[in-house]
């Protein structure tokens, strides 16, 4: 509280659930209406700072001029001539060169046999189409919580981040 007794302004419900909503998300997806809805669904949770890429090329320079402020990115994994394997690998070992760590890569495909056991390198796999809630608990999770699970499409499989972010009407 200040001096004439008015208290100062409170975080909102979203900022002081989600510490991670200051941090930078690069999206990387060739359809731009796909980039459109991420960044909004984005936004909702409290994310300010969304870049987006429309290929993996482009991607990788926005991620090199701005290394260190991404912690997460959102990659497709058919984002033009570099496919989004190829994307992750190089981001992964850019991350060991510079022993930034704590990168957290979360891939989007549409084809059910791509899971975060075949996709290299990525955290976690969401299959198209998912909505807002599978992506926030993902986003919410801090990257080495978030053991290796493939999500959306109706899948049943659930990430297991914090004991406290469990879908919805799962116990």
């Amino acid at each position: 509280k200040d001096v004439s007794g008015d208290s100062e302004p409170q975080p909102s419900h979203i900022d002081s659930f989600n510490p991670c909503s200051s941090e930078s998300v690069l999206v990387v997806d060739d359809c731009h209406v796909s980039c459109r809805m991420l960044t909004h669904m984005l936004r909702t949770m409290g994310y300010s700072n969304v870049d987006t890429c429309t290929d993996g090329h482009q991607a990788l320079r926005q991620f090199h001029e701005k290394r260190s402020r991404y912690r997460t990115v959102l990659t497709d994994f058919h984002v033009g001539e570099l496919k989004g394997d190829a994307l992750v690998e190089l981001l992964r070992s850019d991350e060991a060169a510079c022993r930034h760590g704590g990168l957290k890569i979360i891939g989007m495909t549409g084809d059910d046999n791509i899971t975060a056991a075949t996709w290299k390198g990525v955290d976690a796999v969401l299959h198209k189409p998912f909505n807002g809630k599978q992506l926030e608990l993902f986003m919410l999770a801090p990257a080495a919580s978030v053991q290796r699970q493939s999500l959306g499409n109706g899948s049943r499989h659930w990430p297991t981040p914090a004991k406290s972010l469990q879908p919805l009407g799962e116990a």
